[in-house]
């Protein structure tokens, strides 16, 4: 997830974290029918990395050789029968169908998933610049562009440009990324954590994602661990919080 820190693509971002979640529960159920173990993962990646023709191999430990896209399509089948046989949430079909739709693309033609994949938005922008003022691909303008498309601040950034103009698709609408912003989700521990930030703040040393830390004035700071991310819910823990108006009164509260 690290490499993709930089990832400004609404759908990317979504593909992203939702095949790697869907990847890890079927992981846990045991229900891939083998692993495809890479023989350098760390080689591999900087080799993918560099391959935007798509045509480049990666070695497998068990001594065969696959294009990512080849890896990629074989995980989706495999996920996908997962995903039929074993949940029903509709999030997992509307992964697995833009996965689909992804890799389709990327095999007919990388250039067709420039409206959703970031690397691909980013190449068209610098190829154009390069036709357009003649330059070389070492050029510290290009470098720059490159740095600029991933730029936050909507006024700035070359992505926020495209998104606006439509050249990007968005799943969400400004209002609900205004929402997000405020609201934690409220099926996970992090509805616990984001409600505690926003009403103890003043009592709060640290907030990391498995453990909150408090300072309630007692001669040791006071740790709540949230080892389990299903755990702190609003569901769960929301009847609690409604009882209790300062930090203190919370951990007497969890305490007990």
């Amino acid at each position: 997830m690290i490499i993709g820190d930089a990832n400004l693509s609404e759908v990317q971002t979504f593909v992203k974290i939702g095949v790697t979640a869907l990847f890890l529960a079927a992981l846990e159920d045991d229900a891939l029918p083998e692993t495809l173990d890479l023989a350098d993962p760390v080689e591999s990646c900087w080799k993918v990395s560099h391959d935007v023709d798509l045509t480049q191999t990666i070695a497998l430990e068990d001594r065969r050789s696959a294009t990512p896209l080849q890896l990629q399509f074989q995980y989706l089948e495999w996920l996908r029968k997962y995903a039929e046989s074993e949940t029903d949430e509709p999030v997992w079909d509307q992964v697995l169908d833009e996965w689909e739709s992804l890799l389709t693309d990327l095999e007919r033609d990388p250039a067709l998933t420039a409206d959703r994949l970031d690397w691909v938005a980013k190449k068209r922008l610098i190829d154009g610049y390069i036709e357009r003022d003649h330059l070389e691909n070492d050029d510290p303008k290009l470098r720059a562009l490159d740095l600029q498309y991933h730029d936050i601040d909507p006024a700035t950034g070359l992505y926020h440009r495209l998104a606006a103009s439509g050249r990007m698709r968005t799943l969400f609408t400004d209002d609900e990324v205004a929402h997000a912003v405020v609201n934690p989700p409220e099926r996970t521990r992090a509805w616990f954590r984001g409600t505690c930030v926003d009403r103890f703040s003043e009592s709060m040393v640290a907030a990391n994602w498995d453990s909150l830390v408090f300072d309630i004035d007692e001669p040791h700071l006071k740790r709540v661990p949230m080892m389990e991310p299903l755990r702190g819910s609003k569901a769960a823990i929301g009847p609690l919080l409604d009882s209790v108006d300062t930090a203190a009164e919370l951990i007497a509260a969890l305490e007990g």
